[in-house]
């Protein structure tokens, strides 16, 4: 078996049976390979992903179960609730804005004259994951911190290269003072690390009552910690305290494991559903067709889906969960055994010996899915009486070590599929091959990445990303009642005298250059067509084709900024305008 090139004699198992026995009837006896710990020491270090919880492990196990027991008291519901409408939303927004503009910076090659455009959604979807993750982790965007372009370079390097330990076993620490690569390694992860704890130790000085009014991540895990610690002297394993287990070192482990774990899977998962939608016109259509009739309120001010509006898209759930099925993010786990012990169908481990399952082949395994179960059907989960078990189901591990991170990555997956859904049609891109290959890394990747053709829908051809432009946005100084009135505002005096424009559809006096000349614009197309959206969105996209790199970072900005007022319902969208 090719396995077998990665874990020479190993047992591989496929019951569930004996899937449960390892991960959780005899979960003492089975722990992670030292191989697995030693080749990613670098990006887990010491948080609970990469410590062992039996009691022959250094600290007798007594640091995996007190930090998951401080991560189980911060994955609620309630938080994920706040990560889902303050940050996942935001984030979704953003990333489609910034997608569409660097498209309009590309000129027309990646674009045609109806508005589509293409791009690579594992790409996007690999941004679209760590800006939300890190903004989780820390409670800043990560384009606020310095060297923010090199962060998400060091973290695929990082994964890349200690992945790749795995193919060469043990061999690698013989040579690793002479390696580049190794060099290359340790010089990124001082770089990560220099980040995380620049914002830690300034967390960490911060006054109580300002860290509790925080709701990221690290500020959420310093509070409990400090409340462990508070409880005094609470000795685990009889050695350890609460105190000496969750230091600034480890609490920084913690935090860049989630990040590491959750910008991959999370964005491995959205790859592969829309990988699959775009396959599907069928499964496109339904999904659409749930998304209007779930939110009440979809239309040209595309307010953004709300936590309990997300969590009601059980067919969306369904095509996510059917993605992990098919196309789990880890496609094979393996475990080591502590002592000698017999599975239950009776096969002998001896102690040291490792023992693999692969959520890959069980995913895909007729006896338990069905007869269809190479076939990607959505279906399947709204069919089921029950669904299957975490040990039938193993994408997201089982027992003690299940993933607790996996119900906000399943929000934050089909928020971002939602948001974009609802705004373009999405194929594979022209010229572009229907059947993908994969590579292994630290994760399952779609191979050359995913070229999707993304159409704005007829309904919101003009806006599809959020471009939603008005007088009061423009800064007119024009007052009306309503927090979006063109009509009211295109009757004004104040309004301009209609422009003149070239056979390309912009202004003549348009230099590319001039904030101004875009905005009258733009209110001259308001008063001819009384808020016509195509025509809005067309001389937006004709003018943004030919602007300066200035003139597409201030509309960016500008667009933003007006998105997030409509969000909060502001009701002074004039006072705080587009134009100014």
């Amino acid at each position: 078996m090719p396995w077998h090139l990665f874990f020479d004699g190993a047992i591989y198992i496929t019951d569930p049976k004996d899937v449960q026995h390892i991960l959780s009837t005899n979960f003492n006896n089975y722990v992670k390979p030292q191989g697995f710990l030693d080749a990613f020491q670098e990006i887990f270090d010491n948080s609970f992903f990469a410590v062992n919880h039996h009691l022959e492990a250094p600290d007798s196990g007594a640091g995996w179960r007190l930090q998951r027991k401080l991560a189980a008291r911060v994955f609620t519901t309630a938080n994920f609730r706040i990560f889902t409408e303050q940050v996942f939303a935001r984030h979704a927004e953003e990333t489609l804005v910034a997608v569409r503009n660097e498209t309009n910076t590309r000129g027309n090659q990646n674009q045609s004259n109806d508005n589509t455009f293409c791009c690579d959604m594992q790409e996007i979807s690999a941004r679209y994951t760590l800006n939300s993750i890190f903004d989780v982790a820390f409670g800043l965007p990560l384009s606020d911190i310095e060297g923010a372009d090199k962060f998400a370079e060091h973290m695929s390097f990082m994964n890349k290269h200690c992945a790749q330990r795995l193919f060469v076993k043990q061999y690698y620490k013989m040579f690793r003072w002479m390696m580049p690569s190794e060099r290359e390694l340790r010089r990124r992860t001082r770089e990560i690390h220099t980040v995380a704890d620049t914002i830690l130790l300034r967390r960490l000085h911060e006054p109580e009552e300002q860290v509790s009014a925080r709701s990221d991540l690290l500020s959420l895990f310093i509070r409990k910690a400090r409340e462990f610690s508070l409880e005094g002297a609470i000795e685990l394993g009889g050695r350890h305290s609460a105190a000496s287990l969750l230091g600034p070192s480890t609490l920084r482990s913690i935090i860049l494991t989630f990040i590491f774990a959750g910008r991959d899977t999370t964005a491995e998962c959205l790859t592969y559903s829309f990988y699959a939608i775009a396959r599907h016109p069928r499964i496109q259509n339904r999904i659409v067709e749930e998304l209007e009739s779930t939110k009440a309120r979809i239309g040209p001010t595309h307010s953004t889906f709300t936590f309990d509006e997300v969590k009601k898209l059980k067919y969306l759930e369904a095509v996510v969960f059917e993605a992990v099925r098919l196309y789990p993010a880890l496609p094979f786990n393996v475990k080591n055994a502590v002592k000698d012990d017999y599975l239950p169908d009776g096969t002998f481990v001896p102690a040291g010996a490792d023992v693999v399952y692969s959520p890959w082949f069980m995913g895909r395994n007729g006896a338990l899915w069905g007869g269809d179960s190479l076939e990607f059907r959505p279906e399947r989960w709204l069919e089921m009486k029950k669904r299957p078990s975490a040990f039938e189901f193993p994408a997201f591990q089982a027992g003690p070590r299940i993933c607790l991170g996996m119900n906000m990555a399943v929000l934050e997956a089909k928020l971002f599929l939602a948001t974009t859904l609802s705004r373009f049609h999405v194929t594979i891109a022209p010229g572009e091959s229907h059947e993908r290959g994969y590579v292994l890394k630290s994760g399952l990747f779609m191979n050359g990445g995913l070229p999707l053709k993304m159409t704005p829908r007829p309904q919101f051809a003009a806006s599809a990303y959020r471009v939603f432009v008005c007088p009061e946005v423009l800064g007119t100084g024009v007052r009306s009642n309503r927090a979006m009135s063109p009509k009211n505002a295109a009757g004004s005096s104040r309004m301009s005298k209609p422009m003149k424009y070239t056979s390309e559809g912009v202004p003549k006096n348009w230099n590319g250059k001039d904030w101004h000349t875009y905005k009258w614009a733009m209110m001259n197309v308001f008063k001819e067509n009384d808020l016509n959206d195509i025509a809005v969105g067309d001389l937006t996209l004709a003018m943004l084709a030919t602007a300066s790199a200035e003139i597409k970072e201030e509309f960016n900005k500008k667009q933003i900024k007006i998105m997030r007022m409509i969000e909060r319902g502001d009701q002074g969208l004039h006072d705080s305008s587009f134009g100014k």
